[in-house]
């Protein structure tokens, strides 16, 4: 009777444990090029390319101090931040999830949400087609929370 109890609880534990499992903090962003849909098959590796820049983590690494934070140096805490944030199409052509699962979610609500307000201030412009260069433009459609 004990071992079967025994057996109960550690199986009622581990399925709260498996229940209780909270989602990643998402930020997600909506991207155009002079108000134009992206469609581009290669565009979630641009913006994938974009946010994980030196640029764009030097910029949120400086704004959050996360090299002290983690006791590293700047270039490393930015390798960090390259290897944690993850690029995700979202459920239209010019949507994008960006996430940070590998963080704790206070650190990674900070980050997504500094990088995302870093992207949508930029002013920048690409070729869409290899010809005239066009006005990138970014929207924080979700902040993470």
């Amino acid at each position: 009777m004990r071992r079967r109890f025994a057996y109960l609880s550690v199986a009622l534990v581990l399925a709260v444990a498996a229940c209780s499992h909270e989602e990643s903090p998402k930020a997600i962003i909506r991207v155009g090029l002079d108000g134009k849909l992206l469609q581009d098959k290669y565009t979630l590796d641009v913006e994938q390319e974009v946010l994980h820049s030196s640029k764009f983590l030097g910029h949120v690494n400086s704004e959050l101090g996360l090299g002290n934070s983690w006791k590293l140096g700047d270039e490393a805490a930015v390798e960090r931040l390259r290897q944690t944030i993850t690029v995700k199409q979202g459920s239209a052509s010019d949507l994008f999830i960006v996430e940070a699962p590998g963080l704790d979610r206070k650190t990674a609500v900070d980050v997504l949400n500094a990088l995302c307000k870093f992207y949508a201030a930029q002013k920048l412009s690409e070729s869409s087609d290899g010809g005239a260069t066009n006005e990138v433009h970014v929207e924080v459609v979700q902040q993470a929370q």
